[in-house]
């Protein structure tokens, strides 16, 4: 059996997509859970079963949906919650031209997958995981899964899994805010990457005008997190996801190093759910190369494939291999390589490692 490398915790939705002068796109399936999931998968052609996806649903889920999943191949194990309704929302765009100014409006309640629904699964042993969420859930679902891993490993005999999978915290928009900056400090500190992106770094600090071109702005909200730490030892990364000006990475090791966007704006059909991509993205990344610097430009090639379109990308398979929008991620991973100007070699050989 493969052994797990990525679970994200979160929710699933089956949202509505609204823009000005056209009729409305239903049943799109979405939610942080399968973009940060898809993020993981796409560099896992050779290997999809070391990727878990555990949505939990109602009974109104599209039969489509599961279908598409599981055409992922991925260890697949769905949560039906009975009579409740599946999460829907709905995305509605206020500008035609500027797909950056759009607004989430939940229609139902959420759904969320947290480390109690897996206890005493091997899904608790995913070296990474992934968690959207506000400061003091994620500091409870944290302490909560350590235990329940803790007592999984020990009940089947496992002395080599780390009691503690390396933890990517995407906080919620809704909750940053000056006054809930001391709580995102505090848990910062028991994840090992924090990944907001730029606006909401700056809300944090009670600025609401950080734009993604400030990057000496940027840094220094970011350098506010270092000083107090990141990860349980201080060595954490800092990735702050900037739009059209890409990403920052900062860690106490590493001076700050901004890598670019793998599209031009003009290529941004629907920015919904990237940064969740880019993040899943990076959790293999880091898996690869133990560098965050490399996992952010794993996050960035990830982040792509959710921009080119409406929805999830499409996935086929030709002749034993796999495309995503018709180009092999790896392809488009080792191009960015060369174009963020990282070493090809080191490049390649994570991209060879990965495919093995």
């Amino acid at each position: 059996m493969d052994s797990i490398c990525f679970l994200a915790y979160g929710g699933v939705w089956i949202d509505e997509i609204s823009r000005p002068d056209q009729p409305p796109l239903q049943g799109i399936l979405g939610g942080t859970v399968i973009w940060a999931t898809l993020g993981a998968r796409l560099f896992a052609e050779h290997n999809s079963r070391s990727i878990a996806l555990a949505p939990r649903i109602g009974s109104d889920f599209p039969p489509s949906a599961i279908k598409m999943l599981q055409s992922w191949g991925m260890r697949l194990q769905i949560h039906e919650e009975g009579e409740v309704p599946t999460p829907r929302g709905v995305v509605e765009y206020r500008d035609p031209h500027d797909a950056s100014k759009r607004s989430y409006r939940r229609v139902t309640e959420p759904l969320h997958l947290d480390p109690s629904h897996v206890a005493d699964t091997d899904l608790l042993s995913a070296s990474t995981v992934h968690f959207f969420d506000t400061p003091s859930a994620v500091q409870s679902q944290v302490q909560r899964l350590v235990i329940n891993r803790t007592d999984y490993l020990a009940k089947h005999a496992d002395s080599k899994t780390s009691t503690r999978p390396f933890i990517v915290w995407e906080p919620q928009a809704k909750s940053c805010s000056l006054d809930t900056l001391d709580a995102h400090l505090e848990t910062a500190r028991i994840v090992d990457v924090f990944s907001p992106n730029h606006a909401e770094l700056g809300l944090l600090f009670g600025d609401d005008h950080v734009d993604e071109h400030d990057k000496t702005k940027i840094e220094c909200y970011a350098s506010k997190f270092l000083q107090s730490g990141v990860g349980p030892s201080g060595g954490g990364c800092v990735v702050i996801r900037a739009a059209s000006q890409g990403c920052l990475v900062f860690s106490r090791e590493q001076n700050p190093v901004w890598l670019p966007a793998y599209h031009k704006i003009d290529r941004v059909i629907d920015p919904t759910g990237a940064g969740n991509t880019f993040l899943g993205g990076l959790a293999i990344g880091w898996i690869q190369s133990k560098s965050y610097i490399k996992a952010a430009a794993f996050g960035t090639v990830a982040a792509s494939f959710a921009i080119e379109q409406v929805g999830l990308p499409t996935r086929r398979g030709l002749d034993g291999e796999e495309t995503w929008n018709d180009e092999k991620v790896f392809e488009r991973l080792d191009s960015y390589f060369r174009t963020a100007h990282l070493s090809t070699n080191e490049g390649a050989v994570s991209v060879n490692k990965l495919q093995r």
